[in-house]
């Protein structure tokens, strides 16, 4: 029987620069054991409301997208979190 542990949340980086108009996609990677089964994801330490998946997605539209994000991982034994920055330059053309 495999010892059970509070989930270990990671990005595969700490940061990405897109432009205004890209699809921004964060994926919160876990491992443990239960895996983690309910996701919290935080910008600028506010509760992004419905977001309870493990994958964030959305339109960078502009300055107001850039931030600090924070994905909260949890399972029955314990809770995980970890930050990534996401910066926002011009458009493309």
């Amino acid at each position: 029987m495999e010892e059970q542990s509070k989930p270990v949340a990671y990005f595969d980086s700490v940061s990405v620069s897109v432009h205004r108009g890209e699809t921004v996609r964060l994926v919160c990677a876990t491992h443990g054991h239960p895996a983690a089964n309910n996701f919290t994801w935080y910008k600028h330490e506010q509760v992004l409301p419905s977001q309870s998946s493990d994958v964030l997605t959305w339109i960078a539209t502009g300055s107001e997208t850039e931030s600090v994000y924070k994905c909260k991982a949890a399972n029955s034994v314990g809770v995980a979190s970890t930050k990534f920055i996401v910066n926002v330059f011009g458009s493309r053309f």
